[in-house]
């Protein structure tokens, strides 16, 4: 089988070739020593930020066993796609003024203080 061949790559760097489909990522599928693979400026990435979203969490769910995705790690991808929902849900986060700020450390301050009483 010519994928024993391979069984020990871990890393992988197709970026700008025309890869088109998930047919080809399905194939990388059968190494399970990859993990990492970069895939940057392929047609398989759409025309907007919609399509290369999902053509990201394509590739992931194809490659279970891949930690780094264009070289940045799955988990920030996934967690920086939840932030993302929540601020299209929510709105951006509120920044404290510095009236707040300052409250907010004279607070610490006087529990600190009474704590080493």
């Amino acid at each position: 089988d010519s994928n024993e061949l391979f069984q020990s790559l871990k890393y992988l760097y197709m970026s700008d070739n025309k890869i088109s489909s998930y047919s080809s990522i399905n194939e990388l599928s059968r190494i399970s020593s990859l993990i990492s693979l970069s895939i940057l400026r392929n047609p398989i990435y759409g025309l907007n930020q919609f399509e290369n979203e999902t053509a990201k969490q394509m590739i992931i769910a194809r490659l279970p066993n891949l930690t780094y995705l264009n070289r940045v790690l799955i988990n920030f991808i996934n967690e920086h796609r939840q932030y993302q929902r929540l601020i299209n849900k929510y709105g951006e986060p509120l920044k404290p003024n510095k009236n707040q700020v300052k409250h907010f450390i004279s607070i610490e301050i006087n529990i600190f203080i009474d704590l080493s009483k």
